[in-house]
Parts: C-alpha cells; structure tokens; sequence
C-alpha cells in the first residue's frame, strides 16, 4: 500500500473501470492501482466491477456492395421527395390537395443595383432590364410560374389518361417559358457584365435621322388627322409638338436638348411603325422599317446616355414619357418604370399634380400640362402592377381633374388599388374575407366603369383602319387581364371543387379570345407591330 516508494510506481497498474471503494463514494477515481484515494485514505483498492453493467462486445458491420446500392437508392429518393415537397410547398397551401387559389406567390429577392452602365446603349438597358430585381406578388412572371406548377399538378392527378400530344406540347412550352424566365435572372447573377466606364455624353447632332424630304409627307398626313397612331401610344404629344421638336432637330440654329431629340425620334419611330404596317407595297413597307430602326437606335443612345439630376420642365417630363413608352414597346418595363418614376417626381416638382399649378394660364397649356400628367399616371399604374410594386403618386394627393375619356382613367385608377387592395404585403396580411370583399368591390368597379364604357365602342369598330383596330383589341386584352387578377385573388368556397371562382376562369377565357382575334390581325404585319402588341 506505500505508493510513494520508487519500486512500487513502475508496478502500478491501470484499471479499465473506477475501483469500487470510488465508485461507491460517487468521486473520481485515475484507475490506477491502487488509486490516488485509496491511497489517501489506506484502505484497500480492488475493482471487482460490482453493480456495473457489463460491457457488451462490439460487433464488426461489414457493409457489402449490395447493400451499398441500396443506400445509395434511399439517399436518392429521399432527395427526390425533398424536391417535390419543395415544389408542393411554393404552389399549394395547407391542409389539402388543391392548390389554394389565394396563395400568395413568393416574391423575387433585391437585386444589388447598378452601379454603371456599359459602352453600348443596349447593354445598358439590359442593366437597367435587371431580372434580379424585386418583383412583387402581381408580377407577370410569379403568375406565369405559378401557372406552370398548378397545371403539371392538374395533369398528374387527373385520373383521365391525358396523353393529347397537344396537351404535352402545351405543357412543355409553358415550362420553357417560365424556366427562360428563371435562367434569365440566374444568368444575370452568375455572368455580371465587366465593369467599364460610363458612357460619354452623346452627341446628338452626330446621329443619323431620317430624311427630310420623307419625314415632311408623313408629319403632313398625320396632322390632316389619317394617322392617329401616335396619339394613341403617346397622347401627350400633339403633332404639332411634333412638329416643332422635327423643325429644332432638323433646322439645328442653336443647340437643342436631349429631351428634345428624344421626343422627335420617339415620334417618328411611331409614325414610321404605323407607316410599315399600312403600306401595301413590300419595298415601300422595308424602306419605312429601316427609317424606324434608325429613330429607333437613336432612342436607345440617348435614354441609356440620361443624366439623373434633368431639369424640372415640361421639356423632360415629355422626354421621360416618351421613353418609358419606348421602354414598353422593346419590353423594358423595369426600365419604363424608372422613367415614370423620374417624371412624376418632375411633376410634383412643377406642381401638375394639384390645382394650383393650372390656374394661371391659358387653356391649351392647361390641357398640355393634365394631358402629359395623366399620361405619366396610366403608364405608371400600369407598371407598378405589372411589376408588383407601389404607384408612385398617391390618389390623395391628386386634385386637378382627369383630362382622358372616363374608362381609361378608371383603368389606371383600378390598377392601382388592384396591388394596393389585394396584392399588396398589406393587403396578404388582412384577413381572408376583407380581402375577399375587396376583391368582389373592384370587380364591380371594373365591370361597371371599365368593362361596360369599352363595349360601347364595338359598334363603332368597323370605322377604324387597322392599326387603330388593333390598339383597341390589345387593349380589351390588357382590361380582361386586370379583371382576371382581381377575381384570382378570390378562393373558391369550401364545398366547390376547383381551385379558381367561375367568373376568374370565364374572364381569363375572355382575354384569351381576344388575343386570338387580336393574333390574326398580325399575321401579315410586321415585325415591329407584332412586338408592339405584343410587349403592351
């Protein structure tokens, strides 16, 4: 037992276990023999393993490759599920096998903004395009993903044996399109542009235009009153606005803006689509087409070359709107609603939105200045839907009087109470049956101030040319769309199978039809035109 004499420290053994004397007394024990407090208190050290549970052996697993496989197959199937789950999660609600009809899609997330653009006009405006950018819950391309997954869910729980080849090709391009839509923004993520200077001040004298002796025929023809093609895509400029802005661009005696070159191309870009679209001689239509292509190359040189601080004038917010419906016509909307912004901010700067800024003066620049406000208003409502975002100017704000036809106004003013009622992250968190009282009064409001004024205008369509024929159908298509969003925010009731009401799917019908209508008027037109209608 004398542990400190030099011949017993080598002898020491070690136990595997605590001795017993230790683990009775529940203190550490260093497993030695003997050990430190047995020592301490001589008594005597044994380990006999009483009233402890006995090792069991360990076996040795041999895994053999079949079994392997078999690991291997679980791993993936369990992944498999996870996806599907996933997948379910983002398109279905809780507690059921239809897909709830309210569910709010996911938004996008923020994009980090950009910091410059690039040398050439057109990346800048894909820059400007981000697809990365936040994207709200009314978003065309939520609506269209949401679209894609409610159908392949329908189709795979269809007890009929749906193999209609046409069925599957449907499917499939609708798939491609929203993973188009996917890998553009992923692209846009992974593949960031290089960084390079800012574009220089563009020149604008240094641009081609169109020739005179080719611009002053169609400017004379439009203003006899047979092209109304330019008042219907920008109001807000008369022709003889026009005209002036042609006359300082083409008879050059003293330096002019770049709003007022942008408002002189703008136009004519216009005036020569229109031109292309209802000439009948094939040479005559590709000569127009070339014209609008160089107004259309000066338009983009000169809004990516924008300066953010422009001066607070009249002169601008024409410019801003021009370009915004420029931005429409190539599909830009992000970039349209940046200029919208930009001209509203001008125009509360200038005071167009309330009645003082229109009493002193005179009635055609009272109409001049509620003209182009009313205008920067439609397109900004538009847009803001469009992209699930806020409108940029409250209504509350706004107390001069409307200066369009009654329904058009009620359209924009609509658009904007449709995110700000219904798909706003506000309008998400109220309860299910205020949202639902919301949405049944904006489907009345749309039926009786939209719907009803425009179906008035159906005996008067066999009075237009073509183009303008046009127009009206692309925009019974975009009114037929509103009222689908806003019957698409109602859940069916609870005893009713489906997962869209009745009047959702009658009117997305509706819109369907007269895109098809709309969609045979263009099969002889030109590229531009169909773009055209297409990106409004």
């Amino acid at each position: 037992m004398d542990a400190e004499s030099p011949e017993s420290e080598g002898k020491e053994a070690v136990f595997r276990r605590a001795c017993d004397q230790c683990r009775q007394r529940k203190i550490r024990c260093d497993k030695r023999l003997p050990c430190s407090n047995c020592r301490t208190s001589k008594i005597i050290c044994s380990s006999t393993g009483a009233g402890q549970k006995p090792r069991e052996p360990r076996k040795r697993v041999l895994i053999s490759n079949e079994y392997e496989k078999k690991i291997d197959s679980i791993n993936e199937r369990l992944g498999g599920i996870e996806q599907v789950l996933h997948e379910l999660k983002s398109s279905q609600g809780s507690g059921g096998p239809q897909i709830r009809a309210n569910s709010a899609p996911v938004s996008r997330p923020l994009s980090p903004s950009v910091q410059c653009y690039t040398a050439n006009p057109q990346e800048a405006m894909d820059q400007a395009e981000s697809r990365t950018g936040f994207e709200g819950n009314s978003l065309m391309a939520t609506q269209s993903a949401y679209a894609s997954d409610f159908l392949q869910t329908a189709v795979s729980r269809s007890p009929l044996p749906i193999s209609d080849s046409k069925i599957n090709a449907a499917l499939s391009t609708l798939k491609q399109l929203v993973n188009m839509q996917d890998n553009q923004a992923s692209s846009a993520r992974e593949f960031a542009p290089p960084k390079r200077n800012r574009l220089t001040d563009c020149n604008p004298r240094e641009m081609s235009m169109p020739p005179m002796n080719v611009v002053i025929p169609l400017l004379r023809k439009a203003k006899d009153g047979s092209d109304t093609s330019l008042q219907a895509l920008c109001p807000f400029v008369q022709f003889e606005r026009l005209s002036e802005k042609c006359r300082e661009v083409y008879f050059a005696t003293e330096d002019y803006s770049d709003a007022t070159f942008i408002v002189a191309n703008g136009g004519l870009y216009q005036v020569f689509v229109a031109a292309s679209f209802m000439a009948q001689d094939r040479a005559l239509r590709e000569e127009y087409q070339g014209y609008a292509d160089i107004c259309k190359h000066n338009l983009n040189t000169t809004l990516a070359n924008l300066h953010l601080l422009m001066p607070a004038n009249i002169d601008s917010i024409e410019a801003l709107a021009m370009g915004a419906a420029h931005a429409i016509e190539i599909s830009k909307p992000s970039f349209a609603l940046t200029l919208t912004s930009t001209a509203s901010r001008l125009c509360q700067e200038l005071g167009f939105h309330q009645m003082p800024s229109i009493e002193n003066v005179g009635a055609k620049e009272k109409q001049r200045r509620l003209t182009l406000f009313w205008s920067i208003y439609c397109m900004d409502r538009a847009l803001a839907l469009r992209l699930g975002r806020a409108a940029t100017i409250p209504d509350y704000d706004i107390d001069v009087p409307v200066s369009f036809e009654g329904d058009t106004m009620e359209l924009a003013r609509i658009q904007g109470l449709v995110y700000q009622k219904l798909y706003s992250p506000a309008a998400l968190r109220q309860d299910e049956m205020a949202r639902v009282a919301e949405a049944r009064w904006l489907a009345a409001e749309m039926q009786d101030r939209v719907m009803l004024p425009f179906k008035k205008l159906y005996p008067t369509l066999e009075n237009l040319n073509p183009i303008e024929y046009l127009y009206i159908k692309c925009d019974e298509v975009c009114r037929l769309s509103v009222l689908t969003l806003i019957y698409r925010a109602i859940p069916p009731q609870t005893a009713t199978l489906g997962t869209f009401v009745k009047e959702c799917i009658e009117a997305a019908r509706s819109a369907l039809q007269a895109h098809k209508s709309s969609m045979s008027l263009l099969t002889e037109a030109n590229e531009a035109t169909k773009l055209s209608y297409l990106h409004w």
